[in-house]
């Protein structure tokens, strides 16, 4: 339902500074077609440019727009990606 109605759920209290890392590893389940609520919510508040990003995706069925939606929303970084 969170994703259905783009809800940005709110995330526990964490501490976290990218800009020490080249590259960085984003691992989520694939719910309605894309990836978690939460992921989103961490991407929206931790831009990144510049990084080498390892994506993965547990998924069971249909991937449809996770990885246009991980393109779109990490622009300016090198992305790669994968699906178990």
């Amino acid at each position: 339902m969170q994703v259905y109605m783009t809800k940005k759920p709110e995330l526990e209290e964490y501490h976290v500074d990218l800009s020490k890392y080249d590259n960085i590893i984003i691992g989520s389940p694939c719910w309605f077609g894309t990836y978690a609520p939460p992921i989103h919510t961490f991407l929206l508040d931790n831009k990144m440019k510049n990084k080498n990003i390892y994506l993965f995706v547990c998924n069971g069925g249909n991937l449809r727009n996770t990885w246009k939606n991980y393109e779109e929303v990490l622009k300016g970084n090198q992305l790669f990606l994968d699906w178990i």
